[in-house]
């Protein structure tokens, strides 16, 4: 029943190194430094994936309308300077 407006998920292009992340706001990117590319709509049961380095800027939209909460789940994984999250091997 939710027929509010907004909530879609917005990927970025960085404009030059990223000088500056506000952690305690969110990891927060100054919007100076990205330009929106691609915008997906907001869709109820919806799921995106992906990798997530120092140069996958994302965000969501703000909503309008809003009468019901939406719920969101994101699963952050990191890693320690040096630890590597595969094996490299050469291939056979």
């Amino acid at each position: 029943e939710d027929t509010s407006a907004g909530g879609n998920f917005s990927v970025h292009e960085i404009m030059g190194d990223i000088s500056e992340i506000d952690i305690e706001a969110g990891r927060e990117v100054v919007d100076t430094q990205f330009r929106t590319v691609a915008e997906v709509p907001y869709t109820q049961n919806s799921y995106a994936m992906f990798l997530n380095t120092i140069n996958s800027v994302h965000s969501v939209t703000p909503r309008v309308g809003a009468t019901h909460e939406r719920v969101s789940i994101n699963i952050i994984g990191e890693f320690v300077k040096d630890n590597f999250m595969w094996e490299e091997r050469p291939l056979e």
